[in-house]
Order: C-alpha cells, then sequence, then structure tokens
C-alpha cells in the first residue's frame, strides 16, 4: 500500500463511514481519533465486528480490492479516556521517605491540580485513610502538589499543642509507588493520555514538642 491519500470520509450518527467507486488496487484506511478517546484492542477475534485499527498509529493492515468487490470489514473500536491522578499522604513514622506496613494515611489535607503553567485547576481532600483522586481528566500535563494553606510556619504541615508534622524525604528508593514524591511548595508534574497514575504520594513525619513554665 502506497501513503498517497485517496480521500477522506466522516462517520454518521450510526458511526458508519463509506469509500465507494474505488478502482482495483491496495487500500489502508486511517482512522483519526476525536479528542478524549483512544483506540481499542486490534484483531481481538470476529474479523467483521473486531477493531482493525493499530492502536498507535490508527491505520489498518493494506487490503486489496478486486473489480466489483465490497469489503464492509474495515472497523474501528474507541474507548472513552479516563485520566486519573493520585493515590495517598501518609505518615511516615520513622521518616525514612518510604511507606512502611502499618504506617497510616492523613486525613484532611489539601491536594491541588495544577494546569500545564501551574494554574489553579482544583483540589480535593484526603479521605480518613489518606487517599485523595483527581479523576475524569482531559488528555494533557498536570502537577499536583499538597496546597500551601495546610502549612504553619517553619514548614509545618499541621499543628496541635504538642505534635508538629513535616514533609519526609522525597525520591527515595526504587519503588515509585512507595515513596513520597515532593517536598514543601513543590509540585509533581505528568502528562497523561488515557492513564490512570496513582502513584503520587506524600509522606510527613511528626515531632513531638513540650512547653515547661519556670517560676
Amino acid at each position: 500500500c502506497s501513503d498517497n491519500l485517496k480521500g477522506t470520509t466522516t462517520t454518521n450518527t450510526s458511526g458508519n463511514y463509506l469509500f465507494n467507486n474505488l478502482t482495483p488496487g491496495s487500500y489502508y484506511v486511517k482512522f483519526v481519533l476525536p479528542s478524549g478517546f483512544t483506540f481499542t484492542t486490534k484483531d481481538a477475534g470476529n474479523d467483521a465486528i473486531d477493531s482493525d485499527a493499530d492502536a498507535t498509529t490508527g491505520k489498518t493492515d493494506c487490503t486489496n480490492l478486486s473489480a466489483g468487490e465490497n469489503d464492509l470489514t474495515w472497523d474501528a473500536g474507541l474507548k472513552e479516556c479516563k485520566n486519573k491522578i493520585g493515590n495517598f499522604v501518609w505518615h511516615d513514622a520513622n521518616a525514612n521517605g518510604i511507606q512502611d506496613n502499618n504506617e497510616p494515611g492523613i486525613q484532611g489535607v489539601v491536594l491541588e491540580l495544577l494546569n500545564s503553567t501551574g494554574g489553579l485547576i482544583t483540589t480535593t481532600t484526603t479521605v480518613a485513610n489518606g487517599y485523595y483522586e483527581f479523576a475524569n481528566l482531559s488528555n494533557g500535563t498536570y502537577g499536583v502538589r499538597v496546597a500551601n494553606s495546610n502549612y504553619l510556619s517553619g514548614g509545618v504541615l499541621f499543628s496541635t499543642t504538642q505534635t508538629k508534622w513535616y514533609a519526609t524525604k522525597k525520591n527515595i528508593g526504587s519503588d515509585d509507588t512507595k515513596d513520597s514524591d515532593a517536598l514543601k511548595n513543590e509540585s509533581v508534574s505528568l502528562t497523561l493520555s488515557c492513564d490512570e497514575n496513582i502513584t503520587i504520594d506524600f509522606g510527613f513525619y511528626k515531632t513531638c514538642v513540650s512547653i515547661t513554665k519556670t517560676a
């Protein structure tokens, strides 16, 4: 098959398309994805009802048409993108930068979702087990960070009478699902294309302080 463009068409409201009055020869179809979709699996079964588009290029295999032949089996299956970012804000009890067994999540931490230029898109808050997510996102580049509004002076996340929280070390170890990804005021940048990235974590350790009064 050559890459010479023979014609273009658009699917109708039922998803059907047709190239007709073709001369005998070799052809392939290239499907162009609409925004927010990706191709499903190619050649999954019955050729009359499966998808024929390559998941990367959108092209079908080459086919040879003889005189008078009608071949209406060249289909493309699309699935809607469901991008997601999220995971875990946790108490790094030993301050080693890694999510160890039995280290709990921290509830009530506000996370910010940023656009590619650092502008705020929306926020969310961790639930009781420390988990959070930003779901149903379009393809694109995003940043995620712990909101500055969580912090008190001196880099403290939260403060009670005798407890202060600080951001733990980042990017420790080789398992990205178990480390912390940012320090105070840092955002984690990532580009999504029909993807779920649920490895963006933030760890905090706490220190106890005591106040004494002398007469």
